[in-house]
Parts: structure tokens; C-alpha cells; sequence
């Protein structure tokens, strides 16, 4: 796969994005939590196990990339709402979702099924629990 970016969801996505995009010459995005961007944003909003809550990129992530082709990282997948939600804001920015990675999944939360069903990406985890 031709990757071009690494997307690293707030905060310890940022860590290990960064290291997999170095790895691979690709460039990195950061997926922040809402009110942390300067506008313009593009928002989404997801499920926690005990409330909601946002995530933001820049309006104009992607302005100048031929069909980004990004990877798409987090610490832990549970539930799977935080990373379905940067997932579909990259979506929007124009990206094209190759992965999802995460260290660590709850298995028993089924979120892999969930990223499967709601953006049509297959979840890559070091650790399963």
C-alpha cells in the first residue's frame, strides 16, 4: 500500500503516529479533541461508554494531496466511537481510510465490529483483551 499520511487520534495516537509515519516517510495529521484547533474544523461527534464527546481536524487537511491514503491510530480501541469518528472525518476530508490501528482492544466491547460495519475497515491490534 502507497500510504501518505499516518492520523494519530488525541493524545497517545500522536506518539505512536508519529513513530509509524517516520518508519514510513509518510506525513502525520493529528485528530484532536474538540476546542484544541484553531478554526475553521471539521467535527464528529461519537459515543463514549459514559457520555459523548468530538473529535476535530483542520477544514483544509488534504487541500493539495492526490487521494491521501492514511492509516488511522489510537492507544485502545473499546467501543470503537473514537475511532469510527476520526475515521469518518478524514472520510470527509477527502482521505482514503487503508487501515485502523490500535496497541491495545477490549474485545469483549466488539468495537472491531463496529469499525467494520459503520466505516468498512478492517482493525489492526497488537494486544488483545
Amino acid at each position: 500500500e502507497r500510504i501518505t499520511h499516518i492520523a494519530g487520534i488525541d493524545a497517545r495516537g500522536f506518539t505512536i503516529g508519529c513513530a509509524l509515519a517516520y518508519a514510513l516517510g509518510a506525513g502525520f495529521v493529528m485528530v484532536r479533541k474538540s476546542g484544541k484547533l484553531p478554526p475553521p474544523v471539521q467535527s464528529a461527534d461519537y459515543e463514549l461508554e459514559y457520555g459523548r464527546a468530538e473529535v476535530q481536524v483542520p477544514r483544509a487537511l488534504f487541500d493539495g494531496t492526490d487521494t491521501p491514503r492514511v492509516i488511522v491510530v489510537d492507544d485502545m480501541v473499546a467501543t470503537g466511537g473514537t475511532m469510527i469518528a476520526g475515521c469518518r472525518l478524514i472520510e470527509d476530508a477527502g482521505g482514503v481510510i487503508v487501515q485502523a490501528v490500535t496497541v491495545m482492544e477490549l474485545k469483549s466491547l466488539s468495537g472491531r465490529e463496529r469499525i467494520r460495519k459503520q466505516v468498512q475497515v478492517e482493525l489492526y491490534s497488537l494486544l488483545d483483551y
